[in-house]
């Protein structure tokens, strides 16, 4: 999780995140409608509604982290 917290300083949004302790952790961009959840093993990825899963390892990392970027390309270059 700290590989996205890291994205998403880079990108200047604002988020809340949460350690649950044994529950796992939680990221809420509330600016571009993301929910970030990690708990035994499972990344949950939600936007917009839209809900994934990976496994948490590097490359689910690393995809996620593509996905943030993309959504911020998105949200700067509409017109």
């Amino acid at each position: 999780m700290k590989k996205i917290v890291v994205k998403l300083i880079e990108y200047g949004f604002s988020f809340n995140f949460e350690q649950r302790n044994s529950s796992g952790e939680s990221i809420d961009v509330g600016e571009i409608d993301v929910e970030i959840h990690s708990y035994q093993g499972i990344i949950t990825f939600v936007h917009e509604g839209y809900e994934e899963e990976f496994e948490e390892n590097e490359q689910s990392f690393d995809h996620i982290c593509n996905k943030i970027e993309q959504i911020m390309i998105d949200e700067t270059s509409s017109f």
